[in-house]
């Protein structure tokens, strides 16, 4: 009978000693989970930060309208006014070559967005802190490090770019041409919005990113992982790589690993627990400055 008892007694405490271990991991999990969501919220307000990507879209709009009206100018004045078809030709390439020049600061400030998102994933793992998170006599728990970091977009979002009012044939084209939502008039995320030949060898891309409503600007948000559309991995084991974006980001998708530790052992490799995280950035502002 004592036997059975101690027995009893013995399955029972390796019973809740189970339970307590799975409350500890699912414990370390939650908080884990909670800075990963804090980091890749962290991560996507860097993105539109002080709404440069939104002032982007702005600009590749400006600059595609401006070459658009430029080559109808220049084709009325070689139907009316030859005599200033030289001045005419200034002017039309001063245009193409201003949206030549809008597409490289595009490129650049993709790298830049990039190179922010590097700097703090790194920094993350610097700072990451020695001392396990939950520590017990034959289990440890840490605190995340970055795995992985990827840019992209969000599936089904448009630009925020509005097509241009007082251009009918403009956005007729651009409508015809699916580069632009009818019901929204707002651009759709592409890489190329081409324009009529013989200026369809300029490159204008429009970033996928809410457009403000009312004044009312979307704000930075955790997103499900498969709505995330990736454009490039841009962090890897503590490895940086670099990124030929054909469009700026506007979400990300941080992978998280939670080291999990037997302490009898240490020469046994630890466990991972990864936690995957998808964040858009925050929209554009209402006005362009």
């Amino acid at each position: 009978m004592l036997s059975m008892v101690v027995l009893v007694g013995m399955v029972l405490l390796l019973v809740c000693g189970c339970g307590f271990v799975v409350s500890i991991l699912f414990t370390s999990h939650h908080r884990n989970q909670m800075k990963a969501d804090d980091l890749a919220l962290s991560l996507a307000l860097g993105l539109n930060k002080h709404n440069w990507v939104g002032q982007m879209n702005n600009l590749v709009e400006s600059a595609r309208e401006l070459v658009f009206t430029s080559r109808d100018a220049h084709e009325e004045v070689l139907a009316d006014y030859p005599r200033l078809r030289s001045l005419s030709e200034r002017l039309m390439n001063e245009a193409r070559e201003s949206a030549a020049f809008v597409e490289r600061e595009r490129i650049s400030l993709g790298r830049e967005l990039c190179k922010s998102a590097q700097h703090s994933a790194a920094v993350t793992n610097e700072q990451r802190q020695a001392q396990p998170l939950f520590s017990l006599p034959w289990l440890e728990t840490e605190t995340i490090s970055v795995k992985a970091l990827e840019v992209g977009r969000i599936r089904n979002v448009q630009s925020s770019a509005h097509l241009p009012q007082a251009l009918p044939s403009l956005k007729d084209y651009d409508m015809r041409k699916g580069i632009a939502n009818k019901q929204s008039e707002l651009y759709n995320s592409c890489d190329k919005a081409a324009l009529p030949s013989p200026d369809d060898d300029l490159l204008f891309a429009f970033c996928s990113l809410p457009a403000a409503v009312e004044k009312s600007i979307p704000s930075a948000r955790i997103t499900g992982n498969d709505a995330f559309e990736p454009t490039a991995l841009i962090f890897d084991d503590g490895m940086n790589y670099s990124a030929n974006l054909k469009s700026l980001p506007s979400a990300v998708r941080l992978t998280a690993v939670m080291n999990v530790r037997g302490t009898l052992n240490r020469t046994v490799k630890p466990g991972e627990v990864k936690i995957v995280v998808s964040a858009a950035s925050p929209g554009s502002e209402p006005d362009f400055p």
